[in-house]
C-alpha cells in the first residue's frame, strides 16, 4: 500500500521593487524609505531596479543610477535585508518597467513622484531639453506605472516624506 505524501505548501513571498532613479532625490528616497518601513524581512523578496535610457550618449545617467543602486544596497546590507538589484538600458524606461514587473511577478511597487524627473548632469543642456520635452508629452514614471502595470500595486511616495539625506 503507498502512501502519499502532501507537500507543505509553502506561503508565497511578496516580491516588492523599488525604482531607484538616477541619482539621489527626495523622492526617491521617500519611496525607499517608506518600503523599508513596510518590508517584512521573513515574508518579501526586494528588488531594485535602476532603468537609464539607451540616449545616455555621454554614461551620465548610467554612472549616476549605479552610484544610486549602490547606496541603496549599502543601506538594505546594514538593515540585514537580502535585495537584488540590476541596472538596465532601454530605448523606452518606462515600457522596460513594465516588462521587469510581468516578468518577475511584482506585488508591489514604490517610486518616487519625481523620479527620473531630473537628469544626472543639468549642465548638459541637450539632454535637459529633451527629458523635459518628453516628460510634458508623456507624463511622469509614476503616473504611466499606475496606469499601466497589471495586478500591481504601485506606490507613488511624495519627495515631502523623505526627511534624511543620503
Amino acid at each position: 500500500m503507498k502512501t502519499s505524501k502532501k507537500k507543505a505548501n509553502k506561503p508565497k513571498r511578496n516580491k516588492i521593487l523599488v525604482i531607484v532613479d538616477n541619482g539621489t532625490n527626495r523622492s526617491t528616497n521617500a519611496a525607499f524609505n517608506l518600503c523599508m518601513k513596510q518590508l517584512n524581512k521573513e515574508k518579501d523578496d526586494l528588488f531594485l531596479i535602476n532603468v537609464y535610457t539607451s540616449w545616455d550618449y555621454l554614461n551620465e545617467e548610467k554612472n549616476a543610477g549605479k552610484l544610486a543602486l549602490s547606496q541603496y544596497e549599502r543601506l538594505c546590507q546594514a538593515e540585514g535585508v537580502a535585495v537584488t538589484s540590476r541596472q538596465i538600458e532601454a530605448d523606452d524606461p518606462n515600457q522596460e518597467l513594465i516588462e521587469i514587473i510581468k516578468d518577475l511577478e511584482i506585488d508591489t511597487v514604490y517610486i518616487g513622484d519625481m523620479s527620473f524627473s531630473s537628469v544626472a548632469n543639468e549642465d548638459n543642456i541637450v539632454f535637459s531639453f529633451f527629458s523635459n520635452v518628453k516628460r510634458y508629452f508623456t507624463g511622469t514614471t509614476a503616473e504611466y506605472l499606475k496606469e499601466n502595470a497589471e495586478n500591481c500595486r504601485v506606490v507613488v511616495a511624495a519627495a515631502s516624506l523623505d526627511n534624511t539625506d543620503m
